[in-house]
C-alpha cells in the first residue's frame, strides 16, 4: 500500500498520491522514507511536474516531484512563529511533529484563520473596554 498512517511512501507514484489525497480530501500529504519524514507532496507539486520537459506522466515517484523539507515545527511553536517560518521559506504547508512521532501538516489557511480569529477577539475586547469606559461616571438611581 502506498500510504502510511503518517503519509505516503517516497517510492509511491504521483498517481497513487493523488488518489490518496482525493480519498482523504487533502491538498498535500507528508512523504515518508523508512518511517522518516522527508518532504511534502502537494497539488502545486503535481502542477509543476506536469509542466516539466522530461514528463514521466503520473508514473514519477514522489521522491522526484515532492518538495523536500528540512525542519519540523513543534506543538509549542506559536502561530506567529509558524507564519514567519512559512513566509520566510515560501511554504504553503508546514509539517508539525506531534505525539508518537506522527506528522501533521498545517496549511497557511489554518494559520491565517487563527490569526483572524485572534484579531477579532482583540477588537471585541477593545470595543467592550471602550463601552465600559464611556459608562463610567453615569449612574442611574
Amino acid at each position: 500500500m502506498a500510504s502510511t498512517p503518517q503519509g505516503i511512501r517516497a517510492d509511491a507514484s504521483e498517481e497513487e498520491a493523488l488518489k490518496v489525497m482525493a480519498e482523504r480530501d487533502l491538498g498535500a500529504i507528508p512523504v515518508m522514507d523508512d518511517g522518516r519524514f522527508i518532504g511534502i507532496f502537494s497539488e502545486r507539486d503535481h502542477a509543476r511536474s506536469c509542466t516539466r520537459e522530461e514528463k514521466k506522466g503520473m508514473a514519477a515517484t514522489l521522491r522526484e516531484v515532492m518538495t523536500p523539507c528540512d525542519g519540523l515545527a513543534s506543538l509549542t511553536d506559536s502561530v506567529q512563529d509558524c507564519l514567519c517560518r512559512m513566509r520566510g521559506k515560501r511554504m504553503r504547508y508546514l509539517p508539525v511533529q506531534v505525539e508518537g512521532g506522527a506528522i501533521a501538516l498545517l496549511s497557511i489557511d489554518d494559520l491565517l484563520g487563527e490569526m483572524v480569529a485572534y484579531l477579532e477577539r482583540v477588537c471585541r475586547e477593545k470595543e467592550l473596554d471602550q463601552q465600559v469606559a464611556s459608562l463610567r461616571g453615569t449612574y442611574s438611581c
